[in-house]
């Protein structure tokens, strides 16, 4: 009696006569047992929700195009779009703080719901001819070495023309399969993927030695009356194929199926596409025309449609092929497959097919989606290039990428309205897997942002959010802030925050730095700055300037505890009435503006912490101090600047691009940054502003990642004139996100953009802090003067004192 060991390898052994592939001839290509030799391609697919019309036109213009370039009578086209569940979360660690709570609540949020990806896959087969197979027509047998010249020409050929095919779909990110090595071991990426059509899941195969096909089977499988079952060691599943009785349409517009993309469960959807030279293409279509004809049903439109087809093979518009659909659909739990069969027969319907669940013939089906299986394809139809291009316009939404990105793993794990994972990243996703640490400076990759949004869209939530993501990577984050927003968030991460007050002195000492070249260049700008006031045409004579220098090494020489900027003042000559000592004297105690940097001890701590903030509302319409205070604090956060994980955080960042010393700082920021490990996140609610400023082009551009909130208000000469969105783009943050009533925001990344949800409905507490009012913000404080500074002690009597306020 034959163990359950033995039998499921049985079975599998039987269903792998039905597998047709034999070896890999090469890393990317494998062979058949009829001959044909074939590579796969996984391609990610472009991203439609966002894109505009005229771009979906162009792109499926192109792919036409492409199938013109081709075309041939012996090659042939395998397409498959898998849907499954992804949703992984993306490694980091946290500690058991603010951030780490919010990670785990976040993630926990997320579980609830499952999310599904779909992924794209384009096999091209060249198939045997008299000039490629072993045996000739009249049966004489090639030679072992012609034997093996045809097939290193057949592999040779389907090189050449994949090389074709990637360049024409790069944009779509294409990659071709094919052989790796790992712990000394040669697995087939290519054998994996195939594999994955008949065992219901994906396992890594390694390259056998003997016939691939006996390989790959791991399963058992059973079919019956429209369903049939695979059986794994750990799992069984229940399935069904779906099939095409009658296509119900002759023309197919760009992204035909794009339906399916959004089905809430897992299905692998097969096209095949083999192609006709064009007299049998000719002698089809015109088969068709005499059916509809003798039927004495044809409608006018089918008839001039058979025309036109006519008309467009013989001027080479259009090549003809034989293709089939199917789709199978797995589940756990026949009633589960039951409720997905309806669906995905409801939405096949949808798009213009007559639609049958496999019977008779499901078996047959199923083996059909393997590449090559020609001869088990149900009901094989003629139709165009141009109508697969409609239902293969490797359309999809964008995932993002889980791991190897600039900082390691993905920041965060969004889901986007189509209910697919969106893997969210500052930086720009790059070609190589490889984290910061392993690339050279040079090849560090941008990740500036730019988060737009009205009042109370939840801007400065999505911000901070983001930062507390952030914290796996253990980075060091300067705030400007405005209005105390993100004070909570700052001090809740364990970090200082000030709010400057006009009259009230800063802290701020400049003259406590570190005797250094540096230090010293900037003291002198900074005193000259000071001196200069509001009036940008004031010169300094050589013997000012020099004044300045000898002033700043004068002050240098004192004690440290003399060192303040009032040291500074009697190194300049005081009788000369318009000279640098009457214009420095305001500046100086006793000054009108001594509390901005005339203070005898600097409160800037940088030498402990991670993450510092200063509110410098009341500073941003004040034209006498604002500059200098800008001076200040950019060069301190720049002296963090070292290597580290850096992020720049500022809110309502254009009331500082009024002021010119900030625009150039901004500017440079968002130039050099990128070498230095740095990322500048800027926030705004007011695009219109930004776009004032001579700068904003530059910034824009360098903001590689940019996320527009919902904005019933959004005007079209600020997002689309302004900040380049696509009218597609800008009806969806106008219009669609408003009467969705979303919590999220449209992603722009480059050329591809999604929508993604950020719903933190019932993280009251988390939500108080990261979005501070006047009132939270004051309880805060009241908090960590009764509790003491540690954010794991004031934090729970901050939320009692809050809820009883409310």
């Amino acid at each position: 009696m034959l163990s359950p060991k033995q039998k499921l390898m049985n079975d599998a052994l039987a269903a792998s006569t039905h597998v047709p592939y034999t070896v890999h001839v090469s890393p990317h290509n494998v062979r058949t047992l009829t001959g044909d030799t074939l590579t796969v391609m996984r391609i990610d697919g472009i991203a439609h929700e966002a894109a505009d019309e005229r771009d979906i036109e162009g792109w499926h213009d192109a792919l036409i195009g492409l199938m013109r370039n081709i075309a041939a009578e012996d090659i042939a086209l395998w397409i498959h779009t898998v849907r499954e569940e992804r949703d992984k979360f993306p490694d980091g660690e946290f500690s058991d703080d603010f951030a780490g709570r919010l990670n785990t609540l976040y993630r926990a949020s997320l579980s609830n719901s499952a999310m599904m990806v779909n992924t794209h896959y384009l096999t091209v087969l060249v198939r045997e001819s008299t000039a490629t197979g072993f045996f000739r027509p009249a049966g004489g047998r090639l030679t072992l070495t012609a034997a093996q010249d045809a097939i290193r020409d057949a592999s040779d050929r389907l090189d050449t023309l994949t090389r074709g095919i990637l360049a024409a779909l790069s944009r779509y990110g294409a990659h071709r399969l094919g052989t790796r090595q790992h712990n000394g071991i040669v697995y087939s990426d290519t054998l994996t993927f195939l594999a994955r059509l008949v065992n219901g899941t994906s396992q890594p195969i390694a390259v056998p030695k003997g016939r691939a096909a006996f390989g790959m089977v791991n399963a058992r499988l059973s079919f019956g009356v429209e369903q049939f079952e695979i059986r794994l060691p750990d799992r069984r599943q229940v399935g069904a194929m779906l099939g095409v009785a009658a296509y119900q349409i002759e023309r197919t517009e760009p992204g035909h199926l794009n339906v399916l993309l959004t089905l809430p469960f897992p299905f692998v959807l097969t096209q095949s596409f083999a192609m006709f030279g064009r007299n049998k293409a000719m002698a089809a279509l015109r088969k068709q025309q005499r059916l509809l004809i003798n039927a004495g049903d044809a409608s006018e439109s089918q008839t001039n449609d058979i025309a036109l087809a006519l008309d467009d093979l013989a001027a080479g518009r259009a090549v003809f092929g034989e293709h089939h659909l199917s789709m199978m659909l797995l589940a756990d739990k026949e009633d589960a497959l039951t409720g997905r069969v309806a669906a995905a027969r409801a939405a096949l319907g949808e798009a213009g097919f007559l639609v049958v669940r496999e019977d008779e013939c499901i078996e047959a089906a199923f083996f059909a989606q393997l590449p090559g299986n020609f001869r088990m394809r149900p009901r094989p139809a003629p139709i165009s290039s141009n109508n697969i291009v409609g239902y293969t316009g490797f359309h999809n939404y964008p995932s993002g990428r889980l791991e190897g990105n600039q900082w390691g793993p993905a920041l965060t794990l969004l889901k986007t309205t189509s209910g697919t994972p969106y893997y969210f990243n500052f930086h720009l996703p790059g070609s190589s897997k490889r984290s910061v640490e392993e690339a050279a400076v040079d090849d560090r990759l941008p990740g500036h942002a730019l988060i737009l949004g009205p009042t109370g869209a939840g801007k400065t939530v999505i911000q901070t959010f983001m930062l507390a993501q952030a914290e796996k990577y253990r980075p060091t984050v300067f705030t400007f802030d405005k209005d105390q927003g993100q004070a909570n968030f700052v001090l809740a991460m364990g970090g200082t925050y000030s709010t400057l007050r006009n009259g009230i002195p800063t802290g701020f000492n400049p003259c406590a730095l570190d005797d250094t070249p540096g230090n010293r260049t900037f003291l002198q700008h900074l005193v000259m700055r000071c001196i200069r006031g509001d009036e940008p045409a004031h010169r300094f004579s050589p013997t000012r300037e020099r004044e300045v220098q000898d002033a700043v090494a004068g002050m240098y020489a004192m004690p440290f505890e003399a060192r303040r900027f009032s040291a500074i003042l009697p190194f300049f000559d005081p009788t000369d009435p318009n000279g640098n000592a009457a214009r420095f004297r305001r500046w100086c105690a006793g000054g009108t503006l001594a509390w901005v940097l005339d203070n005898p001890i600097d409160t800037i701590h940088l030498s402990t912490g991670r993450y510092f903030g200063f509110d410098v509302t009341e500073f941003l319409d004040n034209d006498e101090t604002r500059t200098v205070v800008v001076m200040y604090l950019f060069h301190r956060m720049e002296q963090l600047i070292d290597g580290r994980r850096f992020i720049l955080n500022m809110d309502e960042f254009w009331r500082l691009l009024q002021d010119p010393y900030f625009e150039g700082k901004a500017l440079d920021a968002v130039k050099t940054y990128r070498k230095r490990n740095a990322i500048a996140v800027f926030g705004t609610q007011s695009p219109a502003d930004v776009l004032r400023s001579s700068v904003s082009r530059q910034l824009i551009e360098q903001c590689v990642s940019q996320l527009y909130l919902p904005n019933s208000k959004a005007a079209h000469e600020d997002y689309v004139g302004g900040f380049g969105l696509t009218e597609r783009e800008f009806e969806i943050v106008r219009k669609e996100m408003v009467e969705a009533n979303l919590r999220g925001f449209l992603f722009k990344q480059e050329a591809s953009s999604t929508v993604c949800e950020l719903d933190l409905a019932g993280f009251d507490d988390d939500l108080a802090v990261l979005s501070a009012t006047s009132q939270s913000v004051e309880i805060a404080r009241r908090a960590i003067s009764l509790a003491g500074p540690r954010p794991d002690e004031w934090l729970p009597r901050f939320h009692e004192m809050r809820r009883e306020a409310i």
